[in-house]
């Protein structure tokens, strides 16, 4: 509280708010029913309403936003517990659906963001065909584009994406992200020549998605002989994920 880079302000984030921030956490609305049941309108506004206006700073300041949502958004659910796949059994018009609906608006919101703002890029590389050129802030989610094209690109009958990528961690970092969306991913790096026969014939049988590779692996011989023919002919993507691999 003592810091100078903290401040406390007190704002209805149904009105637009005009601050210079780097990190949002949308957590605004009322989460007991005793709460939000007493002013329903209000409530909604507060998730709706304000879901809007901070995924407005976040663009106009170009800062990353968090949104606390709510297993309410699953109404009175069939499944327990919930997967992040499951929709929901919902009551549009009950005394809790200010509340409900609300947050599931909020999501709703955040995720059309997301498409209006970077559906554009994957459309380019799946649809267009074309190169794209996609900067953004390190954390903004341009994983997303390349591992959303790489599972339709997949699904069209294309080869494996192949990612250079400059960092182990970062590489061990993006194959979980992709195991948790259902795509295969395998590494060849300095760490794992042990593992480089095995992974060559998951490529023969065309069982890796997403190969992830330094920028040096294309200086070795030893990589250009053995396992670049193994897919270069039918290469889906080549995605080049740091700036800096380029002159490397």
């Amino acid at each position: 509280m003592k810091s100078p880079l903290f401040e406390v302000m007190r704002h209805d984030v149904t009105f637009s708010l005009y601050v210079e921030v780097k990190r949002i956490f949308n957590l605004a609305c009322p989460a007991s029913p005793v709460h939000y049941q007493f002013d329903p309108v209000q409530t909604t506004k507060t998730s709706v309403h304000g879901a809007i206006n901070m995924l407005g700073l976040a663009k106009r300041v170009k800062a990353r936003i968090l949104q606390a949502s709510t297993s309410e958004v699953y109404g009175d659910p069939e499944v327990h517990p919930q997967p992040e796949s499951y929709w929901g059994r919902v009551n549009p018009v009950g005394i809790r659906s200010c509340y409900d609906e609300g947050k599931r608006c909020a999501e709703t919101l955040f995720f059309d963001y997301f498409r209006q703002h970077q559906l554009e890029a994957v459309e380019d590389l799946v649809v267009g065909r074309r190169r794209v050129l996609c900067v953004q802030r390190t954390g903004w989610g341009k994983s997303a584009v390349y591992f959303i094209a790489t599972a339709l690109l997949r699904r069209a009958g294309e080869g494996p994406t192949v990612l250079i990528s400059p960092l182990l961690a970062l590489m061990r970092n993006q194959i979980a992200a992709a195991a948790r969306l259902g795509i295969r991913a395998e590494t060849i790096n300095s760490t794992n020549r042990d593992d480089w026969a095995a992974v060559a014939e998951r490529l023969r049988r065309d069982d890796v998605d997403l190969l992830l590779i330094s920028p040096e692996r294309l200086n070795n011989p030893e990589f250009r002989r053995e396992m670049l023919p193994l897919f270069v002919e039918r290469l889906g993507m080549l995605v080049i994920d740091e700036a800096h691999c380029v002159s490397d």
